[in-house]
This record gives structure tokens, C-alpha cells and sequence, in this order.
């Protein structure tokens, strides 16, 4: 029999209300029908996108594994740097358990996951000071654990959708990479994470007529 494998995607932001909108888009449609699904669920607290998702990861809450912001404690910094980096994780989680199991695993922009020492094929979720720089994302991806041959095999392709960091277009990045390397790399467990529904809730509201077209 064939080894099963594990596809864990987060729609940011996405609530409840949205499967009655979504669960018959193309793709959706399949993932409604055939994956796992809780329709309710209580966020934890702090509901920050970056602790929410290590919980996710790692199934603890944040005073456990230690993420409970976005960006780095700092007071008195204006904007500080975010948390993208997985040495802010005190904990062992999904991506650690399955590599302990001997399976091949990816993560792609899911939040806190930079060098993360046991993800096989990483994109992280980040982005450079200048967004409409190549090179610098490069670099920038590079610095975080995306390797030499993936960045030229699965980023460069897709990395104009990248540029400029718009939505929908950072999402699209994040789902044609993940889907090149489910085609070429198999691996037992991908990991994604897509933030456009949370673009269009922080600048639109929770209910807005361009949430259809993000999902």
C-alpha cells in the first residue's frame, strides 16, 4: 500500500463563515470533500498570525513555546524586525516529529519556520527591505533556509508574483511553489500557509466582497 501523505494548508484569517462562501471554489471544492475539517474552533490568545501558527505546528500554547508576538519584543522600537526566524520556537513540532519518522518534509510560508532545522525543502515567509529587488530576495530566502537548487528549481520561476509584496500576488507565489515541489520533491508532509484573506480583512473589513476572489 502506498504511503500516505499530508498536505497542512492555513487560509490566515479565514472564519467560519467563509466555508459557505469558498467550499465550491476549483480546489477547495476537492479539499472540503476529501480532507478533515472543524468547522468551530476558539482561537488562542494572543490570535496573532505568528503565535497562532506555532501552536498549530507544534500543539502549545504560546506561554509554552515562547512565540507571542509577530515581531521581536523591542520597546520602544517603532517596527521591530519579525519573528521569522524557528530559533524562537523552545518547543519540538510537527515538522521535527515527522523528520525524527524518517519522512521527507516541506515548509512553505509558514510563519516562524526560518532555518528550520528539519524541514528538507523551506521557503519561509519573509521578505527583504526592498520588495521589488530579485536579488534581495534571494538573499533574503537564502539566509533563511531556502537551499541554492530550490530557490533555481521552484522560487525563480514564480518570484515575480513575489515583487513589490502585493496580494493577491504573495499568495500565488506561495501555492505555485508548494505545488512544484509536491511535483518534483514528493514529499510526506507540506506545510502552507497563504495570508490574502487577511490582507483583504485588515484593509477592507471581516466581510468584504473581494474575500471570494482571495479564496
Amino acid at each position: 500500500m502506498a504511503k500516505k501523505k499530508l498536505i497542512v494548508v492555513s487560509f490566515d484569517a479565514m472564519i467560519r463563515e467563509d466555508l459557505d462562501n469558498t467550499q465550491f471554489q476549483p480546489g477547495l471544492d476537492w479539499m472540503m470533500r476529501e480532507g478533515a475539517r472543524v468547522d468551530h474552533m476558539r482561537s488562542l490568545y494572543p490570535s496573532l498570525t505568528y503565535p497562532c501558527h506555532v501552536s498549530m505546528a507544534s500543539g502549545c500554547y504560546p506561554d509554552k513555546h515562547g512565540v507571542t508576538l509577530n515581531e521581536h519584543r523591542l520597546p520602544g522600537v517603532k517596527n521591530p524586525p519579525w519573528l521569522h526566524m524557528h530559533d524562537a520556537v523552545r518547543v519540538e513540532d510537527i515538522l521535527d516529529a515527522c523528520k525524527k519518522a524518517g519522512m521527507v518534509t516541506a515548509s512553505v510560508g509558514w510563519p516562524v519556520s526560518g532555518n528550520h532545522p528539519s524541514a528538507d525543502y523551506l521557503i519561509d515567509e519573509m521578505w527583504p527591505k526592498d520588495t521589488g529587488d530579485a536579488a534581495a530576495f534571494r538573499r533574503a530566502y537564502e539566509e533563511t533556509g531556502t537551499a541554492p537548487a530550490l530557490y533555481d528549481a521552484v522560487v525563480a520561476p514564480h518570484i515575480w508574483q513575489r515583487l513589490g509584496r502585493r496580494h493577491p500576488d504573495s499568495s500565488y507565489f506561495y501555492t505555485d511553489c508548494a505545488c512544484d515541489i509536491i511535483r518534483l520533491y514528493k514529499p510526506d508532509l507540506l506545510m502552507l500557509h497563504v495570508a490574502n484573506m487577511d490582507h483583504y480583512r485588515h484593509g477592507e473589513g471581516v466581510m468584504n466582497e473581494r474575500l471570494r476572489m482571495a479564496a
